[in-house]
């Protein structure tokens, strides 16, 4: 390795350097191996494997691997899942096909971002055709996966208890370090402690950004403590569905993440017994390494750069003196007493209560974990938590256990990531135990894509019959929702690698770009809850723009709270999510779900759209073409008579109007009532803590009293709400029921037409009332209601997309438009209608990664803003899977309804 620092080639006798993705995740400035790996990949081949792990546009890894591909002679890439990061893209289209479709690297990851499962089918079967990618792809038809919970509604009643006893706990410890160690750690100084502890030298320069104190974050721990606390709760239904397998003949493999070898490793010595061994002890190592911490720092001189690092405990000594009181120790006991005394009924060693209670059923148990020391209990039938004698394990020999299991010496095999990689567990003729395999999943693995990996174990080419997935689920409601959601994520990730967007079946799934948009909304309709969501500090809108990773963070960090308060949240938001969905798909924007349109497409005229490579024989060279064509009109305006039987399901603006004033007056006396109810928990909570002989108050029970007497706060809140009542009545009092109105083709913020000459782009339609959705009157709850004399129908319009809206209005309010408008009613509605049953469209085909960002450039180069939002309206359209009048199924790029010829010569961008 030294010599391949120093001269940055293959030391003689090697043939391959091999490398994670994390060891380049350091600026090459201080990282010796990334600048040695760039100069070595010259002129060699790189094999990718995990190639999506590659992506970021601006991360360290991202970067390298951008200027290795370039660099090397030829890329192998290896993912189950190539597009899940639309920001790895760039660097695929670099040495495959893909790169001939002269796209930049900013319109690719957009273009994928937005395309959906449709265009991951469009890219697959290019890159098939063209020869860069090869599909290694099983057959999941019959893979059967369901989700096992239990449904005894007192165990779950029991459990949700247990489960919100350990939140009060979490809660506690998190405001001990808050109001006592963060505070004290605050006030050290590691350049003194450093300076103590080593020689540092009169020219060495403290580097202050790289010079502080560091220490264990509980705000950090938390997420992770609540995943094991959920290990701890399946424990029994873990047992139970073991135990059904294998009474029905099959194999089970259980597949768990973590051992929690920690939470017992500092409680209990090998050949030591522990009385008791309940998950809430876990806790109190959380608040034991709360009292150690490092002192690090850099120092320059000249050109050299030293680090220094001094790892440090102090206790409670410490923090009397600091405090000038015995307040810490007082909590601190306070807590320890709180746990000691707390009885889950949750083992503290999930994985030996697991084996045991098998054990003692007479089966065979496997353990392929890296555990070194584990628990055995006294006497199983006691329970969860019964007494336990400390061990040490022998070390496992991974591929004779594996052997043992396939050949029948085991009846059940557990592992966590140990047992991902380098064997096979499946049903085969090669092994003597032919039983059917079923995989358990304990808990979920860290990402997609190694719990892919993990399944393979168990599914593999040759097998004899397939595996049955089983998932474990609590009766917590985050995690519940969490994992049918996740469910279905895993049944899709063959979409962009069987080139078959039907591979992602239905179901319900929010963990996409409009689930984080119905939380944000949720979270901005209730800011009270924003705290909870907070990414170290930071507003919960400050990095809205990833788009999946907010609402999965959103959906692990309700965990944290009780579970009253998961349910209440996630009715709510799913609530808006279903209401957002049935929008979307009314409207036809909905990019998540593939449909085929029947519209027995005929070809008129073909023409080119955008010009490829000359001579290219890929796909992704090839000319983007403009399609003309004759379709079946699928959506006929809705006629007076339909428009009538819809009004008296409406509500007018001026009994809205009044709803939400009664509704505002409501909303307030319930803040009031919310007020009056916390002065009441705090006295209980206050009470409860003296009867308990605590001489201290928590911090957030002390927030709790100071919240329920801030009359400033509550007061702040009642004007809040009739502002938003007021601004809410401004928005739906600018429509009247059987009102006339403009509605632009390419209906968006700010898109009203207002050139004479391009009035055509206008249709025409009437306002019929608003549709309040449930009993909440909240902007995402309530739907202004139009038709429209094209093929959109009617357009149920949520509050919160008052750009639309304004638009609308603002169109409708036109000069341009008051004569058309002036002889509209509900009686002349029907006069405005056409009868015809074809219409004509427009649509890319062909090289649609050229085509679609040609597209999306419309209007570059026009300065007029008026004029190039309309030309940048011509130049939107959605990804659609359509019939020809062959029958033929295609794919292609619906243009707006505004496109012309004639655009491409006005607005398309010059080259």
């Amino acid at each position: 390795m030294n010599e391949f620092r120093d001269t940055k080639k293959l030391p003689a006798g090697y043939d391959f350097l091999l490398l994670t993705y994390s060891q380049l995740s350091r600026e090459r400035s201080k990282n010796w191996k990334a600048g040695s790996v760039m100069d070595a990949i010259e002129g060699s081949y790189l094999i990718m494997d995990e190639s999506h792990n590659a992506s970021g546009e601006e991360s360290n890894v991202g970067e390298f691997f951008r200027e290795a591909v370039q660099k090397s002679c030829g890329v192998c890439f290896a993912s189950a899942t190539y597009a899940k990061y639309p920001s790895s893209m760039p660097i695929y289209a670099m040495k495959t096909a893909m790169g001939e479709a002269d796209v930049s690297a900013t319109q690719l990851i957009d273009i994928i971002s937005h395309g959906g499962p449709i265009l991951q089918e469009v890219m697959a079967k290019g890159l098939v055709a063209s020869g860069s990618m090869i599909r290694r792809q099983r057959d999941m038809k019959d893979v059967e996966r369901t989700l096992y919970t239990s449904d005894n509604v007192k165990d779950i009643a029991a459990l949700q208890g247990r489960y919100d006893k350990v939140i009060d706990l979490i809660s506690d410890i998190h405001d001990f370090q808050d109001e006592f160690i963060t505070p004290y750690l605050s006030s050290l100084s590691a350049e003194q402690i450093v300076c103590k502890k080593h020689k540092v030298g009169k020219n060495e320069v403290f580097i202050r950004k790289k010079t502080h104190i560091s220490y264990m974050h509980f705000s950090l721990r938390m997420t992770p403590t609540i995943r094991q606390l959920l290990f701890s709760i399946k424990a029994d239904d873990a047992i139970q569905a073991t135990l059904e397998e294998l009474k029905a003949g099959h194999k089970p493999i259980l597949q768990i993440n973590r051992t929690m070898e920690s939470n017992y490793a500092n409680l209990v010595q090998p050949g030591m017994a522990l009385p008791k061994a309940e998950f809430a002890l876990s806790l109190l190592n959380c608040l034991k390494d709360m009292f150690k911490y490092k002192a690090l720092a850099a120092t320059k001189k000249g050109k050299v750069t030293k680090f220094y690092e001094v790892e440090l405990t102090f206790d409670l000594k410490d923090l009397t003196k600091f405090f000038n009181s015995d307040d810490a120790k007082q909590a601190y006991d306070f807590i320890v007493r709180k746990i000691n005394n707390t009885q889950t009924d949750l083992p503290l060693s999930p994985i030996d209560y697991f084996v045991q209670s098998l054990e003692n059923e007479g089966y065979k148990v496997g353990e392929m974990t890296k555990r070194k020391m584990a628990l055995n209990y006294e006497n199983i039938k006691n329970g969860a938590t019964g007494k336990t004698h400390a061990f040490m394990r022998k070390k496992i020999d991974k591929k004779r256990m594996a052997a043992d299991f396939n050949n029948g010496n085991l009846d059940v095999l557990i592992g966590n990531r140990v047992m991902s990689s380098g064997i096979s567990l499946h049903c085969s003729d090669a092994f003597k135990d032919k039983r059917k395999r079923t995989v358990i999943t304990w808990e979920h693995q860290d990402s997609a894509d190694r719990q892919t990996q993990f399944d393979g174990r168990a599914d593999r080419t040759g097998q004899l019959q397939h595996c049955s997935f089983v998932t474990l689920s609590s009766a917590i409601p985050a995690e519940q929702r969490f994992l049918m959601m996740n469910e279905r994520k895993l049944r899709s990730l063959n979409a962009n690698v069987e080139a078959n967007q039907h591979a992602d079946d239905a179901g319900f799934d929010m963990l996409n770009k409009y689930g984080t948009k119905v939380a944000l909304e949720y979270l901005h309709d209730n800011p009270e809850k924003e705290i909870y969501f907070m990414d170290e500090g930071d507003s919960p809108f400050v990095k809205a723009d990833d788009q999946t990773v907010f609402i999965i963070r959103f959906m692990r960090t309700l965990g944290l709270l009780k579970c009253d308060e998961q349910r209440e949240i996630l009715d709510d938001v799913m609530h808006r999510y279903t209401e957002l969905i049935n929008y979307l798909d009314e409207i036809g924007e909905n990019d998540l779900k593939p449909n085929v349109l029947p519209l027995n497409a005929t070809l008129l005229n073909r023409s080119v759209f955008r010009n490829g490579k000359r001579n290219s024989a890929s796909v992704f060279g090839n000319d983007a073409m403009l399609d003309e064509v004759e379709v079946d009109v699928l959506s006929r305006p809705l006629t007076s008579t339909q428009i009538k039987a819809i009004l008296p399901t409406l509500t007018s603006t001026d009994v809205l109007v009044k709803q939400l004033n009664a509704h505002c007056k409501q909303k307030a006396d319930n803040i009031k009532a919310y007020y009056i109810q916390l002065q009441n928990d705090a006295t209980r909570q206050l009470n409860l803590l003296r009867s308990s002989g605590a001489h201290y108050t928590p911090s957030h029970v002390a927030q709790l009293e100071e919240r329920a007497n801030n009359t400033d706060m509550m007061n702040a809140q009642i004007e809040r709400v009739e502002t938003q009542t007021g601004l809410l009545c401004q928005l739906i009092k600018k429509f009247t029921n059987g009102q006339a109105v403009g509605i632009p083709m390419a209906l968006v913020a700010e898109g009203e037409i207002e050139d004479n000459r391009l009035v055509d782009y206008v249709s025409v339609g009437l306002f019929l009332g608003f549709k309040v959705i449930g009993s909440k009157t909240t902007r995402s709850s309530i739907k202004a209601v139009f038709v429209v004399n094209d093929g959109r129908c009617r357009l149920d319009i949520p509050l919160t997309e008052e750009g639309k809206l304004m638009t609308i209005h603002n169109q409708t309010n036109l000069g341009v438009m008051r004569q058309r408008l002036s002889k509209v009613t509900i009686d002349t509605w029907d006069s405005l209608l056409s009868n015809s049953t074809r219409e004509r469209a427009y649509i890319v085909t062909g090289n649609l990664l050229s085509g679609i960002a040609f597209a999306k450039q419309f209007g570059k180069n026009v300065g007029n803003r008026k004029l190039r939002q309309i030309a940048m309206n011509k130049g939107r359209g959605h990804l659609i899977t359509y019939t020809d009048d062959m029958g033929r199924v295609k794919n292609g790029y619906m243009l707006s309804r505004m496109f012309r010829p004639t655009d491409l010569q006005f607005f398309a961008p010059k080259p």
